[in-house]
């Protein structure tokens, strides 16, 4: 196990902050190409090469790949489904990590591969930043970092051979897209490991990767060392000619491209409460893809129009809750999926913020109600289910049964007929 020293720590950090402001992003795709015929990368189909790489990697995402980057799947795999369970259970949202993820979390775990403290939670939904994704990354790789030591992770890896300066800068505390994980991984396989010449080395080994596979996509070896193929590449934090400090009307500031003057294009919007908006911008509006990353925790990624939140959208807040799904305005409208931190969840369609036409809640403890509503109460036809064996399906009106329907009590007592304001009133 290696081990950081705290002063040279200091002094790195200290040395590596005072590089310039850099703020595009150049594109990975052809390292990716390579990851992904290693087997390494998987993008969003089954059957052919697609990176996605504009999208942003949460935390379940980021723990899978990273284990699976380290030839860790069998050791993964080994792990039965009680003790992945017994392990989960332990944490509050132990329950929210999707199925093809819930053993790698549960090894992560298990392995102490987590930087920092999980303090009860695991926020297997919620997107990582670049110093959590590269802490993950130098704990699989055998070094130890002491307390909070993490939260410069990206500093680290620099230090140790990886990421450029202005790229350690850049993506430390960044919520970083595929793109911006492919970058990682790809600047850092030159960096030394405690056992491999480099974490290319121990890459290769740990998933018994073929020296035709390695020739044939373009790899090379000197001395035992082995050197990955060359691609045009100006780092993850591009100095483009872009316009910096730019003052809003709201007293933002806004660094990226413009035209005429306006901040226009891709660029970075820093709010005087530390809110930090990621994304297009068009006359200087939010307007096409972007991210917000509110300072209470609140993060919002997907479509923005004339400065609002419009079109499809994925948000999380810091207490756990989370929605993804259609957003006019700011709110929720169209089809959407809402998920509590307390376990109880809503599918189905929206209007103006509230549960508006068909759709489907389920409470934590078993209960749901799926039919019709309006404005927010079961309004039409429907059907509640209790975890007692009691059912209702019929007619509902302003949160009511009223109208005709059929209830099976809990004693198996069946009543079909008319209902007033939730009474019975006979058949």
């Amino acid at each position: 196990m290696r081990y950081i020293k705290t002063a040279v720590l200091m002094l790195l950090l200290t040395a590596l902050v005072l590089v310039g402001p850099a703020y595009a992003a150049s594109s990975y795709y052809e390292q990716a190409r390579v990851l992904y015929n290693l087997n390494l990368y998987k993008g969003t189909s089954a059957t052919y090469f697609e990176p996605d790489l504009e999208s942003y990697v949460d935390r379940e995402t980021a723990i899978v790949l990273v284990l699976r980057l380290f030839g860790k799947t069998s050791d993964v795999e080994n792990y039965y489904d009680y003790r992945v369970q017994s392990i989960l259970s332990a944490y509050s949202d132990g329950g929210d990590v999707s199925s093809w993820a819930r053993k790698y979390v549960a090894y992560a775990i298990n392995n102490q591969l987590f930087p920092g403290e999980l303090q009860g939670s695991v926020l297997p939904k919620r997107y990582i930043d670049g110093k959590t994704f590269i802490g993950l990354m130098l704990n699989c790789m055998g070094y130890k970092l002491y307390g909070d030591q993490w939260t410069i992770a990206a500093y680290i890896n620099s230090y140790l051979g990886g990421v450029s300066a202005d790229d350690a800068r850049y993506v430390n505390d960044k919520i970083i897209s595929k793109n911006d994980m492919v970058a990682i991984i790809w600047e850092s396989l030159d960096m030394p490991t405690k056992d491999y010449a480099t974490l290319l080395n121990m890459i290769v080994d740990y998933n018994s990767i073929s020296s035709s596979k390695l020739t044939q996509l373009g790899f090379i070896r000197v001395n035992g060392k082995l050197i990955p193929p060359a691609f045009y590449s100006t780092g993850l934090a591009t100095a483009t000619d872009y316009s910096v400090g730019y003052t809003m009307s709201d007293g933002s500031k806004y660094a990226g491209g413009t035209s005429g003057g306006v901040p226009d294009g891709f660029g970075v919007v820093t709010y005087e409460d530390g809110s930090v908006y990621e994304g297009y911008v068009s006359a200087g509006k939010r307007h096409g893809e972007g991210k917000l990353l509110r300072s209470d925790g609140f993060v919002y990624v997907g479509g923005w129009q004339n400065d609002m939140m419009n079109g499809k959208g994925a948000m999380t807040w810091a207490n756990g809750d989370r929605y993804s799904g259609d957003v006019v305005n700011g709110s929720f409208q169209g089809t959407g999926t809402m998920t509590w931190a307390s376990g109880n969840e809503y599918t189905g369609q929206w209007w103006a913020g509230n549960f508006h036409g068909k759709g489907k809640f389920k409470w934590n403890n078993g209960d749901y109600y799926d039919g019709e509503w309006n404005m927010g109460v079961f309004n039409g036809y429907g059907t509640m289910m209790r975890s007692n064996g009691e059912m209702y399906e019929g007619y509902w009106e302003n949160g009511k049964r009223h109208g005709y329907g059929k209830c099976i009590l809990a004693d198996k007592t069946v009543l079909i007929g008319r209902w007033e304001n939730d009474e019975y009133v006979g058949s």
